[in-house]
This record gives C-alpha cells, structure tokens and sequence, in this order.
C-alpha cells in the first residue's frame, strides 16, 4: 500500500498515523521494515501516535532506533493522554540514548509556559502523562474523539458514564 500510494500521489514523505495510540515497538519495527523494503530510504517516513495507551514515549524511542525521520509531539503541558506524546520527555528521552535533538529547549520552556498560563486562564485541563491502559486497545478510540466524547459528557453532566462507554465500545468492537 506505502508503495501503491507514492506511485499514485507523487508525496514527499509517509507518515504512520497511530491516533488510537496502539502501536507497539515491536509491531513498529515490522511495519518500518516491510515499508521500508517497499519505499526505500530515500522517502522520509516519520510516525504520529497519541499516549492514549501510554506507549508513545517507547513507541518513538523505538522509532528514532529504527532511523524513522521524523517524530509528531506536541507541547507540555498540552501533550500526552489523548494528545502526541510531550516533545519535552522525547527529546531528554532520545538524549538519553544518544541522539542529536537540535532543539532549543529555553524555548520550549517558554512555549510551555505560555500554553500552561492560557489554560489555567481559560480554565482548559492540562495534558498529563499517561499509564499504560491496556483497555485503549480494546475500545481503539483516537485521542480526538476521545477529547470530545469526554467533553460532550462532561457538558451533559454524564462524565461518570466515560468508563461504561468505552467497554460498550470495545465489546461492540469485539462482535464486528
């Protein structure tokens, strides 16, 4: 498919889109292979995931030992549950291994704070890690739908029902 989609598009890059935050290392490093062995290296293939599972961190420290080129993180403290993993935490984390990350990180405190101090004025949840949560793969919700599903309950004052919801949707997942 990687293939039959540059020779149809004529894109510049591929990107693997995980909005479910389902994506294991190890189902990464074989889907990087068989891509890989399709597109060749000369096609920039990055990876977009959401800590909906709480894998995003091991996901993209795998991904940056697999040599993908580019990795889809969002701010702190808006990042992480339902977003893409925090860039702060995956650049001290590829640091940790010994990657070159050519990022300012006086700025994104700055930008950090800057988000943190808008939602506190606005009175917006800030983005936490998340644990791990084997029932993400059961009910597969991406980390949007999972943000308004849980804002549409909370405006409707049924934010306890979240939990019950979800097990109907992987039960529902489990019949299809």
């Amino acid at each position: 498919k990687a293939r039959e989609f540059l020779d149809r598009c004529a894109v510049d890059a591929l990107m693997i889109e995980d909005t479910s935050g389902i994506l294991t290392p190890a189902r990464l490093r074989g889907l990087v292979s068989a891509i890989r062995a399709e597109i060749g290296e000369e096609v920039p293939l990055g990876l977009h995931t959401h800590n909906c599972s709480g894998l995003g961190q091991s996901l993209y420290i795998e991904a940056a030992k697999l040599c993908m080129d580019n990795l889809y993180t969002c701010i702190a403290p808006i990042a992480d549950g339902n977003a893409p993993p925090a860039i702060q935490t995956t650049v001290r984390n590829l640091r940790h291994y010994g990657f070159d990350v050519g990022v300012d990180d006086d700025l994104l405190g700055e930008i950090g704070s800057h988000f943190e101090d808008v939602a506190n004025r606005e009175g917006l949840a800030l983005g936490r890690p998340q644990d791990f949560d084997a029932a993400s793969f059961d009910h597969q919700i991406p980390g949007g739908v999972m943000s308004n599903l849980s804002n549409q309950l909370d405006a409707a004052g049924l934010n306890e029902k979240l939990p019950a919801v979800l097990a109907e949707c992987g039960r529902i997942r489990a019949e299809i």
